[in-house]
This record gives C-alpha cells, structure tokens and sequence, in this order.
C-alpha cells in the first residue's frame, strides 16, 4: 500500500509498474536472456503484489497498446526485407501456416454450437484466430534464438499479415451475411 496507495493522484502506480518493469527487462539483459521474458514477469508481478489496484492493468493496457506495441511492430516492420518475398516457398508456407491456426480455432469453436448457433460460433472462432501480436512476438523470439530459419521466420511474419486480413474479410462478409438473413 504503501508503494501503490489506494487514493494516487500523482499516477505513482503507472511510475512503479514501469520501474518494474525496466528493471526486470534490464536484468534480463545483464542475464543474457530473452528481454521479453522480462516484460511477461513484470506483467505477472505487479498484478500479484498489488491486486488492490484494479484499474491499474486498464491504464497500463492504454501505455502498452498507444505507445510499445506501435514501436514493436514499426520495429518488425522495418526488419522485414521485402526481397524476402520471392524466396522459394515463402508465400506458400505463410499460407500453410495460416490455414492451419484459422483451421484449429474453426474446429474448436464448433464446441460452442449449442450455445451460440452454427455462425456465431464460427465467427467466434475466425476473432479468435487472428493472434497479430503473439505470433509476431513468438516468431521473433524464436529468430533471435536461432530457433527458426529466415524463411521461417519471415513466413510467420508474413502469415500474421495474412491472416489479419483475410479473416477480418471473411468476418465482415458472415456478419453481413447473417445481418440479411435476420432480415
């Protein structure tokens, strides 16, 4: 409390979740270890130790999604070598890649037909299989590790982009599709 109290006018808990928060990036770099590490213990952190800030994660969710992510993906974007484009199998893999991770959440979200109908169900899986973010961060995690190839990696990139797109496409043209037949 005394470190986050209850009443903040001076925006102290926003101050100290970011102080956390470098501070455990920094020790992960001293630690030669992977810096997002640092920023998924700081995001478990500081909801433990201070649960009695429930607005907090919304304030934070403001910063991260208005200033970090942005930089993140300026970042990925500039390290993506559109020449990279006619690699041999490029296009086809990010393809492949994408038809498996919409097929997983189409079949999965057939689970819930009795509860939300056959479309609803199916646009319910086509929003959940558009993960931008965390397939872009876990496919440069894995780059930077040494874990994947360039194709590979860039595929996953390319994949994310892809599947964005298409599935916000395909989501707009069941929704009108359901919006007439209710008609």
């Amino acid at each position: 409390m005394l470190l986050m109290p209850q009443k903040d006018n001076q925006e102290q808990d926003i101050r100290l979740s970011l102080g956390i928060f470098l501070l455990l990036v920094a020790s992960m770099l001293y630690l030669d270890l992977e810096l997002a590490f640092g920023a998924f213990l700081a995001g478990i952190f500081i909801p433990t130790f201070f649960e009695h800030k429930h607005e907090l994660p919304e304030k934070l969710a403001s910063f991260g999604f208005g200033f970090l992510i942005p930089i993140f993906f300026i970042h990925i974007g500039t390290a993506f070598d559109l020449s990279a484009l006619a690699l041999d199998g490029l296009i086809y893999k990010a393809f492949l890649i994408v038809l498996a991770m919409t097929s997983m959440r189409l079949i999965a979200s057939l689970v819930f037909i009795k509860n939300l109908g056959f479309i609803d169900s199916i646009l319910m899986g086509l929003s959940h299989s558009m993960p931008l973010t965390l397939l872009i961060a876990m496919a440069t995690l894995a780059f930077n590790a040494q874990s994947i190839d360039q194709l590979h990696y860039y595929a996953f990139i390319l994949a994310a982009l892809f599947q964005v797109i298409s599935v916000m496409i395909i989501i707009k043209l069941i929704n009108n599709y359901k919006l007439a037949r209710s008609l």
